[in-house]
C-alpha cells in the first residue's frame, strides 16, 4: 500500500466523498489543520499529487480546507512543485463531490486566476475537462486566467465542442465579455433553435484562425435546421 493510500485510510475516518463538513469552511479547516503540520502527512499528499492516482478525500483536504489552500500555495511557490499536479486532480477528482456542488473556495479560486507563472496551467489540460468529474468552478478559473493573460483562445482551443456549448448554455457568464465583443456579422449567423451550439462555433470564428475553427467545427459535425 503507498504511503498516500494509508493517509487517504486515515482521512477516511474523518470524512467521506459529499460529506457536507466541506460546506462548512470553519469546521473543515479545524479538522484538517491539525494534521497537515506532519511532515509525513505532506509528504505523503506530494506523492498523491505526483503519482496520477486517486483520492477524492485528499484532494478535497487541500480544496475545501484553508489550511490546504496555504499548504497548496506553499508547495507550489516556496517549494516548486509544478502546478499541473493539482490541475489534474482538480480535472479527475471533483464527481466523488459532485451531489454537493461545492465550489472551489475564494483563495483557491484567487491563486488560480491570478497567481504568477508558477500557477500557470498547460491549455491541453482542457483536453480532458468532464463536467462530471471536474471540481465545480475550475473551468472558470482557467478561463479566467486565460483571459486575463490575453490567451482567451486557449479554452476556446481545447474544449471539447459539446462541452463548450453546454457551459455556454449553464453558465453564461463564463464567456459573456467574448459573446458581447464578437461583432455583429457573427451573431448575425446564430441559428435560435440550435442557439448554444451555433453560438460555441461562433465563438471559435470569432476567435481562432480561421483555418483552426473550421476544422474544429467540421470535426464536431453541423447542427442544421431539421
Amino acid at each position: 500500500m503507498s504511503d498516500f493510500q494509508l493517509l487517504d485510510r486515515m482521512l477516511s475516518k474523518m470524512f467521506q466523498p459529499n460529506d457536507d463538513i466541506v460546506l462548512d469552511r470553519p469546521a473543515f479547516d479545524a479538522l484538517i489543520e491539525p494534521i497537515l503540520h506532519k511532515r509525513s502527512v505532506r509528504e505523503n499528499i506530494h506523492s498523491y499529487l505526483s503519482s496520477n492516482s486517486t483520492s477524492p478525500r485528499i484532494i478535497a483536504a487541500l480544496v475545501y480546507s484553508a489550511s490546504g489552500n496555504e499548504l497548496l500555495r506553499e508547495m507550489i511557490e516556496e517549494k516548486g512543485m509544478p502546478a499541473r499536479l493539482l490541475y489534474g486532480p482538480l480535472m479527475f477528482e471533483g464527481s466523488s463531490w459532485s451531489v454537493l456542488k461545492a465550489p472551489l473556495p475564494p483563495r483557491l479560486y484567487d491563486m488560480i486566476v491570478n497567481g504568477d507563472e508558477r500557477w500557470d496551467v498547460p491549455a491541453e489540460t482542457l483536453d480532458h475537462y468532464e463536467p462530471i468529474n471536474a471540481f465545480p468552478g475550475v473551468v472558470n478559473a482557467l478561463v479566467e486566467r486565460f483571459r486575463k493573460l490575453g490567451r482567451i483562445d486557449q479554452p476556446l482551443r481545447h474544449l471539447r465542442l459539446a462541452d463548450l456549448s453546454l457551459l455556454l448554455e449553464t453558465d453564461q457568464s463564463l464567456f459573456a465579455p467574448e459573446v458581447d465583443a464578437m461583432s455583429d456579422d457573427i451573431k448575425a449567423l446564430i441559428n435560435p433553435d440550435f442557439y448554444y451550439d451555433h453560438l460555441a462555433k461562433c465563438l471559435l470564428r470569432e476567435y481562432l484562425p480561421r483555418v483552426d475553427a473550421i476544422a474544429k467545427v467540421l470535426g464536431s459535425g453541423m447542427v442544421t435546421r431539421p
